[in-house]
């Protein structure tokens, strides 16, 4: 309700053009941040969480950062704050800690709900 009276209220303001297109995506400019300091940065987070969990391997990780580094960042940054840390959630942290196997996803049991 409040985007039609906005729009309403801008009628004759700005061009119909403009009131009534399409909503557009806004692109994230991963690539040009990845030419600058974010790249050493991203770099420089994804190998630490590569070699403290078995989620990722760097080397495999490298080639996308250009392109899916930002989204590989907020994994791992998810990761630290919620799983590895300290203040996680217990349980989490060990784990997290635990070795871990590849695991086919579709074979994951999970455990029946406790009932009070």
């Amino acid at each position: 309700m409040l985007k039609y009276i906005l729009k309403k209220a801008v009628r004759g303001v700005l061009p119909d053009v403009l009131i009534d297109r399409k909503k557009q995506g806004f692109g994230v400019p991963v690539f040009d941040w990845y030419q600058t300091q974010f790249g050493e940065y991203l770099s420089r987070e994804m190998k630490n969480f590569c070699q403290s969990t078995d989620i990722f391997e760097f080397e495999g990780v490298l080639p996308h950062l250009h392109k899916r580094g930002w989204a590989l960042l907020n994994v791992a940054l998810w990761w630290r704050q919620y799983i590895a840390s300290e203040g996680a959630p217990r349980g989490l942290t060990a784990a997290a800690s635990a070795e871990s196997q590849p695991v086919d996803s579709r074979r994951i049991t999970l455990p029946a709900e406790r009932v009070a």
